[in-house]
């Protein structure tokens, strides 16, 4: 009695030399004539702007807060400064 199975090898096939084609199937042809974009959103513009921001002058900052301890720095003159600067470097 002789069992094969699915996994049997001892049966030999013919292997087909493989033809090539004379068009292009290659990747650049696959891709030919489309064109790669990139979209960035608001936020992502915004954060750009952000990250290339001057460095944090901690002398100024305790020197400002030293003046909102005192009641000296909240003026609306300051504060609209402060905002136009703000504006101006986002924009």
């Amino acid at each position: 009695m002789e069992i094969r199975g699915p996994g049997d090898v001892s049966k030999t096939t013919r292997i087909e030399s493989v033809k090539r084609s004379t068009g292009s199937v290659g990747p650049e042809a696959a891709h030919a004539g489309r064109e790669d974009t990139v979209e960035f959103s608001q936020i992502s513009r915004l954060l750009s702007k952000l990250s290339s921001t001057p460095e944090v002058r901690h002398d100024r900052v305790e020197e400002i807060r030293a003046e909102i301890e005192r009641g000296e720095y909240m003026t609306d003159e300051k504060l609209n400064a402060a905002m136009n600067r703000l504006l101006d470097l986002l924009s």
